[in-house]
């Protein structure tokens, strides 16, 4: 249905695209276009019309326009529903290592959205934090935190929070004898 939508969203905005249009800027092979679109047709989402020999026009049915706006919908309405269960997990995991005395958190990633809920909890919870992007830097981090150019860290308690499957692959062989927590595993 995903790439079903991706269509009607395409169809929706340029009545004159093509199926090749449609492959090259969803990325879904000119094959599957070309199937997906003749699906659409006989489900009544969308119709077909000739304006000359070589040249159609797709346009929207009142169903599809339906269809289209009533996942789009559910789309939205599902990622809040995630984000908002995140934005709690990633709450609940600082709480608790406050609770444990940790006061420092190392975000292991990439800055995108989750971080950024991250950074507003952590702010919101008067924590301290860095961001790390790979882990050479975050051995380093670990193996002085201490140390002199860590001065403002000194006394803290620190955990590594880190969400991405590449970055979690990273640590996954790695001996650092350091919480590491995953927001994602709170879902």
């Amino acid at each position: 249905m995903e790439n079903e939508i991706k269509i009607l969203c395409n169809i929706d905005s340029s009545r004159r695209v093509t199926q090749r249009d449609i492959s090259r800027i969803t990325g879904i092979s000119l094959g599957n276009v070309n199937i997906l679109i003749k699906r659409l047709v006989k489900k009544g989402l969308i119709k077909v019309e000739k304006i000359d020999k070589k040249t159609i026009q797709y346009l929207l049915t009142p169903r599809g326009i339906r269809e289209k706006a009533q996942v789009l919908y559910n789309y939205i309405v599902n990622s809040y529903k995630c984000v908002n269960d995140l934005d709690a997990a990633i709450y609940k995991i600082l709480v608790d290592q406050m609770n444990k005395g940790r006061d420092f958190a190392v975000l292991f990633g990439v800055t995108d959205e989750i971080s950024q809920l991250f950074i507003k909890r952590i702010s919101q919870l008067g924590l301290h934090y860095i961001v790390i992007t790979n882990v050479i830097a975050l051995e380093d981090f670990i193996a002085k935190p201490y140390g002199a150019e860590n001065t403002s860290i000194a006394g803290s308690r620190i955990f590594v929070a880190v969400w991405q499957p590449d970055y979690m692959e990273c640590l996954k062989d790695n001996e650092l004898n350091i919480s590491i927590l995953n927001p994602l595993g709170y879902l």
